[in-house]
């Protein structure tokens, strides 16, 4: 995506956070935030004409870089810590429970609740390089034991919780499930995962209604890649029910998350306009920009939303 297309898109969106968006972006008054568009396109602009973005590394040590820039360091969404620890507090966290991270990229998650609930949480990675620089990271501050991160594929994620003849009070996922295809196959795992009133708890990114998804959310899902047909909210309601769980939060959270987004990218323009990056990371923010931009049209105008469910193995229930 050009530069050009990036700020089109960013000036030309619909809805509430558009029109925050639009102010902060413009250097109006939201929340006395600096003007954008000469800083992003005097930075970004020269980066495209040295060379082209590339995708053919989705985790970069730039994009990684501009990650932790964005969301705190070892954090791959928005939220940071605060949001982590939020995420699992109905679960009334103690030291003497099992909790299970899925899909934990770079573990930071992972280790926040470590960290706040003085517990051992492991951590589950697809993907090879996030899965050994998460296991790093954990190693570095001292959380090897207590956080460490191993790979595992989504498909082998049954047969591996099977061979660790482990049950975990708590399976948790922040905004991964999406990129899964086979969610049927996931969330019989996880049941299988889980101890008689064990808890899952999860965000993720679904469809506001079932059906063809909308145009906004289809540009979004080509920017990313590799991204299988989005669930819509009612189809995961009725997967988890069909494995007898009990769902008690359906919480959609879009507005919130929103405004999480929008302080990232701000709060990271401004140490822009203090100390330019270098070539590489102006590409990775680029690309970055293309997925967020496109994202945050979905989340305003194109059905797409962020649900938080909660969800609890009955004792009784059998697997």
């Amino acid at each position: 995506m050009s530069l050009s297309t990036a700020l089109r898109l960013l000036t030309h969106g619909e809805g509430s956070s558009y029109r925050r968006l639009r102010a902060w972006w413009e250097g109006r008054s939201y929340q006395g935030g600096q003007a954008a568009p000469a800083v992003m396109a005097s930075f970004l602009a020269p980066a495209l004409a040295s060379a082209p973005v590339d995708l053919s590394n989705p985790w970069s040590p730039a994009r990684l870089r501009l990650l932790a820039e964005l969301w705190g360091e070892g954090f791959t969404s928005p939220g940071g810590e605060t949001f982590a620890i939020e995420l699992v507090k109905p679960v009334a966290l103690n030291s003497a429970m099992s909790v299970l991270n899925l899909d934990a990229h770079l573990d930071a998650v992972a280790r926040a609740v470590a960290n706040s609930y003085q517990m051992w949480v492991n951590a589950f990675e697809s993907n090879e390089t996030l899965a050994h620089l998460g296991m790093k990271m954990s190693e570095d501050a001292g959380f090897a034991k207590r956080a460490p991160v191993e790979r595992c594929d989504h498909e082998a994620l049954g047969e591996r919780l099977k061979r660790d003849r482990r049950l975990y009070d708590c399976i948790f996922s922040k905004e991964g499930f999406y990129r899964i295809a086979d969610k049927d196959r996931l969330f019989a795992a996880i049941c299988e995962g889980l101890k008689g009133n064990g808890q899952l708890i999860f965000t993720d990114y679904v469809l506001q209604e079932s059906g063809v998804a909308p145009p906004e959310v289809t540009a979004w899902l080509e920017a990313e890649g590799n991204v299988p047909p989005l669930w819509s909210i009612a189809q995961v309601i009725e997967c988890l029910n069909r494995f007898e769980l009990d769902i008690r939060i359906t919480e959609d959270m879009t507005q919130r998350y929103q405004q999480m987004v929008l302080e990232g990218w701000r709060a990271y323009v401004a140490r822009m306009l203090r100390q330019k990056p270098e070539p590489a990371m102006l590409r990775a923010v680029l690309r970055e920009l293309e997925i967020w931009v496109r994202r945050m049209l979905a989340l305003d105008r194109g059905g797409l939303r962020v649900y938080r469910v909660h969800a609890i193995k009955p004792e009784s229930l059998k697997f």
